[in-house]
């Protein structure tokens, strides 16, 4: 059992950072008053191993609203695969795109 869960991981990567949020990355440090160190996910996942902790890792679908690609399930679930004992996948959906199913 670990010693803690982390319910809410924005992926400090580059995919997140500079893709998804792009523009908007800037701004989220600003108001949040920290600046984002990018890593990688193997070193994400190394420090969440080296804490004992669980990471719930957060999907984002905002492609309607902002026009930038999506940080997609499917990448979400990769690295779930890739790590199942340091990180659950958390998908997003995107209100506004077409029913794909």
């Amino acid at each position: 059992m670990p010693r803690a869960v982390d319910f809410h991981v924005h992926l400090p990567t580059t995919e997140f950072m500079q893709v998804t949020l792009g523009p908007y990355a800037r701004a989220a440090e600003k108001f949040f008053r920290t600046e984002v160190k990018l890593k990688d996910i193997e070193q994400i996942a190394a420090d969440y191993a080296e804490l004992d902790m669980i990471g719930v890792l957060l999907a984002w679908d905002a492609e309607t609203a902002t026009g930038l690609p999506p940080l997609g399930n499917d990448y979400i679930a990769e690295i779930v695969k890739r790590y199942p004992q340091q990180f659950i996948g958390f998908a997003s959906v995107d209100p506004h795109k077409e029913r794909l199913l």
